[in-house]
């Protein structure tokens, strides 16, 4: 038999924990060993409704819970009950009642951008470009505002930048602190 790692957790049912972490109005002691227990495994418990799970005479508590690793949470989008569906016999007016937990499974988009790789800039080739506009443009300037120079100065920058610096996409998964020197 092969083992194999599962990336997702959920675990969901009646765990007769009562705890106010999770939405009921009191604690007992399975629900204090049920939080500790997900604490010390980096599990979690998501409340996002504020219903009652088990009804009763008295009142009723939350009881039905969902338990999850942090990637699972990250997925759920909504949680609910939903008192008109019985479970078990009583119901709507004592039992428990189910609570659905929505969970979108969607791959995520991978998020690339591009950027300006400084590493690979033809530096040389900058500098000419740069001086050629920049000496094309000597005598025209002395007739600007300072604004109009500076202005003046970022266009001929960016426009060196644009032809001399290459684009690289990255990742998530990008390193681009990684250079050559550290494969060796």
């Amino acid at each position: 038999m092969s083992h194999q790692r599962c990336s997702l957790f959920a675990a969901f049912g009646d765990f007769n924990g009562r705890h106010p972490h999770w939405g009921d109005h009191a604690t007992n002691r399975q629900g204090d060993h049920l939080l500790e227990f997900c604490s010390n495994n980096n599990l979690h418990i998501p409340a996002l409704h504020n219903d009652k799970t088990f009804l009763c005479e008295t009142g009723g508590s939350v009881i039905d819970i969902a338990i999850t690793d942090q990637q699972t949470l990250t997925l759920i989008v909504n949680q609910y009950t939903d008192d008109t569906e019985e479970l078990f016999s009583g119901a709507p007016t004592r039992g428990h009642i189910p609570v659905w937990t929505v969970i979108s499974l969607k791959t995520p988009k991978r998020v690339t951008k591009t950027i300006f790789s400084w590493s690979r800039a033809n530096w040389q080739e900058f500098h000419n470009h740069l001086e050629n506009l920049s000496a094309s443009s000597l005598l025209e300037i002395q007739y600007l505002e300072p604004e109009e120079i500076w202005q003046r100065i970022l266009d001929n920058l960016q426009e060196c930048k644009d032809l001399f610096v290459p684009k690289v996409r990255i990742s998530q998964h990008s390193k681009p602190y990684w250079t050559p020197e550290l494969s060796k």
